[in-house]
Formats: C-alpha cells, structure tokens, sequence
C-alpha cells in the first residue's frame, strides 16, 4: 500500500521512494536552498556564500530542500520536545509562508499538520484536520572540507514517505512496507520489521525471495552471548 510508511536500508532507496512519491502527488514543487554563513577571521564578519556547503554528514540540516503541499515529511531535530516537536515527528505539508506575503518571494515558514493530535498542541494552531505548526529555519554548524567554519540556517525537515531502518528505531506505525533487499547489518531487519503495531499492518517487498531468509540475521556476538546464558 502506498499509504504505508515505507522502510529501506539504505538512504539511496528511501531518496528515491521520496522523489517518486513527491513527483507523483505534487503539481508544483518547491526548492529550498540552506543558507550557509562564511565567517572571515582577518575582518571578523560573517558573510552568506553563494552556495550551500554540499557534502556534509548525512544526518545534519540539509544544503537542499525539494518539498510541496501534501508532501510526507519528518522532523529532523528536536523543535519543542514539551509539545511533541521532537526528532522523528511525522506529518504532511499544510502550506508555505513567503516573504511580505509574495509567492515569488523566499519561504519563511513551512506549515506542517502533525499525525498526533497531541503534537504541536502548545504552538500550533488547531484546525480540522490537526494542529498546524510553524516551521522555521534552525541554525546549525557545519564543517567544510577545508575546516573553515559554516553557520548553517535550513527547515528542519526532510521527505518521509519512506525511511530508513536506522531512522525510523523506536517509531511505531499501523502499516509498513518493509524492503530488505539492500540490508547490509545484523539486526537490521528486525528493527525495520518491529516498527508495526500488527502482523497484519506488515508488507514486505523483494526483488528475490531467495535471499530474503539471509537478510534477517543477529550479530554472532548476541548469539555467543544468549548461548552462554543459556
């Protein structure tokens, strides 16, 4: 089922599910660039480059954002952890707030419609279909190949049609479609599988049915480990 949260092992997979689901439920899609700020040691001021820094670590605030309404998405850092905002919180795109009200302008803020109805209970503004939260850039520091210090400023936010195993650990859903194909460490497959609340909520997809016993594997230490208490 579409509707699933979808959940693959590596962060190729799941970009691409994102891409595919975005391009296919979204007419107009929006860029949103990181904006990075260069400080100068010799003059002390602090610039904003021309581009954001790409490459950095694969968890940090992204140098790029491609979102639309109704799009999927996650929160990717801890906003106000007293009202739900936390780190993992899902829900889809409400609408966009630009600059002085113009649509040509920069994007301000980012509505967001959380799934819990208890999240964004504090900040957010209730209408019918949930609380509606304000998103906002966060700011962050980044290093550049070169060590030279960069503030980055960047929606916490990322495309949550589909995830990855490691991102998704302790998350609970109704459905799940599980992909193995690529699962690459021990345990891996059992914490992509345990997401779901019921066996019945529990999908799992494959390109070959032959490997698929193979994937599900626990570390040889825990297996040494269980033998001896034994």
């Amino acid at each position: 089922p579409e509707d699933a949260l979808h959940v693959y092992s590596t962060n190729q997979e799941s970009n691409e599910y994102n891409l595919k689901l975005l391009r296919g439920n979204s007419e107009e899609l929006i860029e949103l660039h990181a904006k990075d700020y260069q400080g100068d040691k010799t003059t002390g001021k602090v610039t904003l480059r021309d581009r954001p820094v790409i490459g950095t670590k694969p968890d940090g605030l992204s140098a790029v954002l491609l979102l639309a309404v109704n799009a999927r998405v996650m929160l990717t850092r801890n906003v106000c952890v007293e009202d739900g905002l936390v780190n993992g919180a899902m829900g889809y795109i409400s609408n966009f707030e630009y600059k002085d009200k113009h649509p040509e302008n920069e994007v301000e803020v980012v509505g967001v419609i959380f799934d819990s109805k208890v999240t964004g209970k504090i900040q957010g503004k209730v209408t019918p279909k949930g609380n509606l939260v304000r998103i906002k850039r966060m700011e962050e520091d980044i290093k550049e190949r070169n060590s030279k210090s960069v503030v980055r400023h960047q929606f916490p936010l990322k495309l949550s049609w589909a995830c990855t195993a490691h991102k998704v650990q302790g998350m609970t859903a109704k459905k799940v479609v599980v992909n193995l194909d690529r699962t690459f460490s021990p345990g891996q497959a059992y914490v992509a599988m345990s997401r779901v609340t019921s066996k019945d909520g529990l999908f799992i997809e494959t390109n070959n049915e032959t490997v698929l016993q193979k994937k599900i594997y626990a570390d040889l230490d825990v297996k040494l480990a269980l033998q001896r208490m034994q």
